[in-house]
């Protein structure tokens, strides 16, 4: 799969070949216009607003995706508080399993299995869902359910009003989980779109790799197999 690299690569041979049929002397003159010098200097800017367009998509989603990322792990720190404030008094005991059912998940928790009396029989182990692999739909219908566990519960009433963990800041972080998860999904989708337009101005039909055959084929017809000219070109890798 092509990276970031190798597409820079092949903008910086583009440079060096438009640099070089530019320094032509007679001028390049090509019968199409668009791989003359002038035509394909603006086709490289193409190519060159292309890949911006795709770092800009993609570093735009990065922050995003690190913020959400962030955030996942206060709203796991957040739920071993809750549990820790059901624990501190016994008359929440009755959500108190709930609550630990729901934050388990969130934070990845499985409890411990007993131990089998007979060793498994032999054959390939069943695949398992790695705790890390929830998805951020699943988290945030942990951490409602959390929220779920302890809402109406008489008595639960944290201080000071800015502890993360009453109820009206625990329906806040959740309101602002949800709005990053809806907000990477159009970003996400943007630069996906512009890897796909960045393809076509490299590869699709009259894109950089045809201007560049193009270019090669006009010189070798203009200066000859055996000239000065198209052996400065011939060897650009495309």
């Amino acid at each position: 799969m092509p990276t970031e690299s190798s597409f820079a690569d092949r903008q910086a041979r583009a440079v060096t070949m438009q640099v070089t049929i530019a320094g032509f002397a007679p001028a390049f003159a090509p019968s199409d216009t668009s791989v003359n010098a002038a035509g394909f200097l603006t086709f490289c800017g193409d190519v060159d607003a292309a890949n911006t367009a795709v770092g800009a998509a993609v570093g735009t989603w990065h922050v995003l995706v690190e913020e959400r990322q962030a955030l996942v792990k206060v709203m796991k720190a957040t739920s071993t508080r809750v549990l820790a404030y059901l624990k501190s008094n016994e008359t929440f005991a009755g959500r108190l399993k709930t609550a630990t059912v729901a934050a388990n998940k969130l934070r990845g928790v499985t409890p411990k299995k007993p131990k089998a009396p007979e060793p498994p029989p032999p054959g390939p182990a069943p695949k398992s869902r790695n705790s890390g692999d929830q998805s951020y739909a699943d988290i945030a219908q942990h951490f409602k359910a959390l929220i779920v566990s302890v809402t109406g519960l008489p008595g639960y009433a944290p201080v000071p009003v800015s502890n993360p963990i009453t109820l009206g800041n625990l329906n806040g972080m959740l309101s602002t989980y949800s709005a990053k998860n809806n907000a990477i999904t159009p970003v996400e989708v943007l630069w996906r779109d512009k890897v796909q337009d960045r393809a076509k101005i490299y590869d699709g039909k009259k894109g950089l790799r045809d201007k560049m055959t193009t270019v090669k084929n006009a010189v070798k017809a203009q200066y000859g197999q055996d000239s000065a000219e198209y052996g400065a070109v011939k060897g650009i890798k495309l």
